[in-house]
């Protein structure tokens, strides 16, 4: 809304409202000067005119007047473009704002900011505008400084919404603290607590992300959306029962759910019930004909029930897509499995280990046909291999996507 001002604008504002009182003070001060009164005239009450304070408004104007060609240099122009700026402006206005009213009721007139600087009234004579002026500038006052920290929740939010990498999430876990702490209502520190959840389990701090998504859940039992992402903590856990059950209440909550249908079709066939996998990857394929990894693993799925036909036009597919997809490998290698085809499906396993080194499944699958085929040295250095990699795998964050 405000990129297109120029940010050297709101700083000139600025600097004028705090000039505006030291400004009219000289002005004043040089207009009742003695040596220039009318003696036909009344005598003045020259108390308020005062050396000192004449000296300390020129001393401010001069401070002014260098702060409005300092904005002008590129580290101004920086700080005015800053997330910072606008709150401090306004919060410099407010405390103006508030300073109006202390001083009027120290000296007994006020000047109403909603007309400018034209008009002053005073307690004595004029009680009811005075009065009136003294609460309008005190609620401008209030409104301009609650303004800046409604500004920081917003873009605490908004930090913490953004959060989808592990550096995003260092950066947002405190926005979202501060979120949480200043959540005013159950339904908004619901939402604040869900967010933070996506952040802890970017950052792998599983039992924090569950806290979250558990108290986001309390509060809101249909919240498809926490629900889907621990259950996605639970699966990286290894709380597979517990995985399930938020997978199938989310999609209670949210059948249109193509990611929800895959990640739960991925459970399914890793559990071996392939036909409850297959319907839930079909599922997650009308919802999303691009979602890849449903139709290759329903590819892998129709290998393991031996259906050579159905599977081949999933792989096809794929290789259509994405020709390094892991799904390619592993189909062609079930099937090679299922046609006791030890060989082939020990070709393609390496074929695959030298593409992805770090293929968990392409290790532990090779060690077996290695067994089976009685090369029990390369079948125990598979082994030794893979269990060197589960166990640095598991210090490490391997976030899927949360929502």
């Amino acid at each position: 809304m405000f990129d297109d001002v120029p940010p050297q604008f709101w700083l000139l504002i600025a600097i004028a409202i705090v000039a505006v009182v030291p400004i009219r003070y000289i002005g004043r001060h040089m207009a009742h000067d003695p040596r220039r009164r009318d003696i036909t005239l009344p005598a003045e009450d020259l108390e308020w005119r005062t050396p000192a304070q004449l000296t300390r408004s020129v001393a401010l104007v001069a401070v002014l007047a260098l702060v409005a060609i300092f904005i002008f240099t590129p580290q101004a122009e920086q700080f005015a473009r800053s997330p910072a700026f606008l709150p401090l402006f306004l919060a410099v206005f407010g405390g103006y704002a508030l300073h109006t009213v202390w001083r009027g009721i120290v000296d007994g007139r006020i000047e109403p900011m909603s007309r400018g600087r034209s008009w002053e009234f005073s307690r004595a004579e004029q009680p009811k505008r005075f009065w009136a002026s003294v609460v309008w500038n005190a609620l401008i006052g209030c409104f301009c400084l609650s303004l800046p920290m409604f500004m920081m929740l917003e873009r605490d939010r908004d930090t913490c919404f953004r959060a989808d990498s592990e550096a995003d999430a260092r950066t947002a876990l405190p926005a979202c603290d501060a979120w949480v702490a200043a959540a005013d209502d159950a339904e908004e520190r619901a939402e604040a607590q869900a967010a933070r959840g996506q952040v802890h389990y970017w950052l792998g701090n599983d039992a924090l992300a569950l806290a979250d998504y558990s108290a986001a859940i309390r509060a809101d039992p249909q919240d498809s959306y926490a629900l889907y992402n621990r259950a996605l903590v639970h699966e990286r856990t290894g709380d597979i029962a517990s995985a399930m059950k938020d997978y199938n209440q989310s999609l209670m909550i949210r059948p249109d759910d193509a990611d929800g249908y895959g990640n739960r079709g991925r459970i399914l066939l890793d559990m071996g019930e392939l036909d409850a996998a297959i319907i839930d990857f079909t599922r997650a394929l009308r919802l999303d004909e691009a979602n890849i990894d449903a139709l290759g693993n329903r590819g892998i799925a129709h290998a393991w029930k031996n259906d050579r036909i159905a599977a081949l036009v999933d792989r096809d597919r794929v290789a259509a897509l994405d020709p390094g997809n892991f799904a390619l490998s592993r189909i062609d290698t079930i099937l090679a499995l299922a046609a006791g085809d030890l060989p082939t499906a020990a070709a393609q396993l390496t074929a695959r280990l030298q593409a992805a080194p770090d293929d968990e499944w392409a290790l532990w699958q090779r060690g077996h046909v290695y067994w089976k085929m009685g090369q029990h040295d390369l079948a125990r250095d598979d082994d030794d291999r893979l269990s060197r990699l589960r166990e640095l795998n598991g210090k490490e964050v391997n976030a899927q996507e949360v929502r």
